[in-house]
């Protein structure tokens, strides 16, 4: 439309509904996160039933590992960074590095690991720079 491509993650919406309500849920008055960080996200998916036994076991390893119908690396990540916003990090645009794996379990789950800067390194703060006059 307008001659732009629309692109959505599917639940994306419902995830971020979710995340929130957990969040507040279980860490009350926890202040968001915004200074630069690194955002690294682990998704564990339902170890198929079908896998035979030594393939559940080498899946719980990590040694095999997700892949085609589980959905793009990408997608996954983002769904998790936009969840995370407005309760965990005040913007997604201060993630400076990040890292999305997927993985089989038998407990599916996500697990997030986030590293942060308590404040800019020398006082510096971006958002008061002054342009040059």
């Amino acid at each position: 439309r307008g001659g732009y491509i629309k692109m959505y993650v599917p639940l994306a919406a419902e995830t971020k509904e979710d995340f929130g309500k957990f969040i507040k849920s279980m860490f009350s008055g926890l202040e968001m996160i915004n200074t630069p960080m690194t955002f690294n996200i682990k998704t564990y998916f339902k170890t198929p039933t079908s896998f035979p036994r030594a393939a559940k076991v080498l899946a719980e390893l990590g040694i095999i590992r997700p892949w085609g119908r589980t959905g793009d690396v990408d997608n996954n990540f983002k769904t998790y960074s936009d969840a995370s916003m407005d309760t965990l990090i005040g913007d997604d645009a201060t993630i400076i590095d990040c890292r999305s794996q997927k993985f089989y379990s038998l407990k599916p789950r996500v697990e997030y690991e986030i590293t942060y800067w308590e404040r800019y390194p020398t006082g510096f703060d971006p958002k008061e720079i002054k342009p040059d006059e």
